[in-house]
């Protein structure tokens, strides 16, 4: 077979589009909505998201090529926990069955970064490709509907470990992790206002030990050493050993790295730690679904190291809801709808954050309590909120397309435009009256067992 796979182009995006259209037509009619196969068609595979693809570099877009003739692709993108999304992989129907769709995967694999832990992606249900990324070493973790320019789509997600991953050396890992360690101390320094609060109306006992699960870089430690102060413990534990060492760093320079253990743990396994060991739990932006990682175990987990009394205590960011344009309503919230939809998509609504609380009741904890703690940025910004809010707020929804935002009039995006760039006199963050609301809300509860 004389065939050629190579890194795709822009010149072959309307190929692409072609097979796509061609799969799609072959493989969806039953078991997709009625509607979906064009509206769903034409929002997927529009020419603004391979253009948005080819220009990312966590991005790889291959195509095969057969007689002059392009008649496969695949697309993957990586993020920074490790964990790969399969994107597409479609072939026309003529090239089924000849292995095709495995050297494309070998491939796309054969050039990733290596610190890469998992793959993952989803299939339409009664999609009988699913036996081929069974044949991959793909396995089911759940299924459910996703909702999708206005349809409910019925879905099978599936996963699959990359074996001796977290193999690397440690100058290795700290190559490939640092950008992200410090993009997330940049993160915390700007919501420690908020984190403050919280860990206020937490009234985390002094003398305590407590277990901080996920706690990256360390960004938490100093404020969780004040409030259970001198006499208090913390537990750090990570999955990333490059971030556990920025941890001990940080740890050793507020002066706290006696009153620290940090521990190499693999949050989607069994917490390596007896029952009732630790006064409380507390975790940060860790337990979103979609990471490897099942929520509501690791809530189970939590609570079954926690002392009786004691409290879990789960934060997440709201960053789809947080106001980044004021005065922009329209605009703001359709740049947030959109990249929370095309960049990290919605997780099932069982599984959603938003539900923490959930999760707390399943692993038995009681006197559940939710509460909000905002934090309001305006200028002059502190370093760490210049970085912050160029090199991740603005670098998010800079990744939101015309095309993601039908809803917007030209006028608007023209503005949108503007508002954007740092050559522009209307630059966002040089307007003296700019201001960026987030805020974060912490769902907790208490293990009431006295056994």
């Amino acid at each position: 077979m004389n065939l050629h796979i190579r890194l795709a182009t822009i010149d072959d995006i309307p190929a692409i589009q072609a097979v796509g259209a061609a799969a799609w037509r072959d493989t969806y009619p039953g078991l997709v909505p009625d509607g979906y196969l064009d509206d769903g068609f034409a929002r997927a595979w529009a020419r603004d998201s391979f253009e948005r693809s080819l220009a990312n570099p966590r991005i790889r877009l291959l195509v095969a090529e057969y007689a002059g003739a392009i008649v496969g692709m695949i697309q993957l993108g990586w993020h920074d926990d490790g964990i790969a999304d399969l994107w597409r992989l479609y072939l026309l129907r003529e090239q089924r069955g000849r292995g095709l769709g495995r050297r494309l995967w070998e491939a796309v694999t054969a050039e990733l970064p290596p610190f890469i832990r998992t793959f993952r992606t989803s299939v339409v249900r009664g999609n009988p490709a699913l036996r081929f990324y069974r044949r991959l070493g793909f396995d089911v973790t759940h299924e459910d509907d996703s909702e999708y320019v206005g349809y409910q789509v019925p879905l099978t997600y599936i996963e699959r470990p990359v074996h001796g991953a977290n193999t690397l050396s440690p100058t290795d890992q700290t190559l490939v992790e640092r950008d992200y360690a410090t993009s997330e101390l940049h993160y915390n320094a700007v919501m420690a206002p908020a984190y403050r609060d919280a860990l206020t109306r937490l009234a985390l006992p002094r003398g305590s030990c407590g277990l901080d699960l996920g706690c990256g870089p360390g960004g938490l430690l100093p404020l969780l050493a004040e409030h259970v102060g001198p006499e208090g413990r913390i537990i750090g534990v990570d999955v990333s050993r490059p971030h556990l060492a920025a941890a001990r760093r940080l740890a050793e320079q507020h002066g706290i790295a006696s009153r620290v253990r940090l521990k190499w743990v693999d949050l989607a396994r069994p917490l390596p730690f007896a029952d009732k060991i630790v006064d409380w739990v507390w975790s940060a932006d860790v337990l979103w679904p979609g990471r490897a990682l099942d929520p509501l175990a690791a809530v189970c987990e939590a609570a079954r190291v926690t002392r009786p009394s004691g409290r879990v205590a789960v934060w997440f960011i709201a960053w789809e809801r947080s106001l980044f344009l004021p005065g922009e309503a329209q605009l703001n919230d359709a740049l947030r709808r959109a990249t929370f939809a095309t960049i990290d998509p919605p997780a099932p609504t069982p599984l959603s954050s938003e539900r923490a609380l959930g999760w707390l009741r399943s692993a038995g904890l009681t006197d559940l309590q939710l509460s909000v703690h905002p934090v309001l940025l305006r200028p002059p910004f502190s370093a760490a909120a210049q970085a912050y809010l160029e090199g991740y707020v603005l670098a998010e929804l800079r990744q939101v397309t015309r095309d993601h935002t039908p809803e917007l009039d030209d006028a608007t995006w023209a503005r949108w435009e503007r508002l954007r760039d740092p050559e522009s006199p209307d630059y966002l963050f040089t307007q003296p009256d700019y201001y960026c609301v987030q805020f974060g809300l912490v769902a907790s509860g208490m293990r009431c067992d006295s056994g």
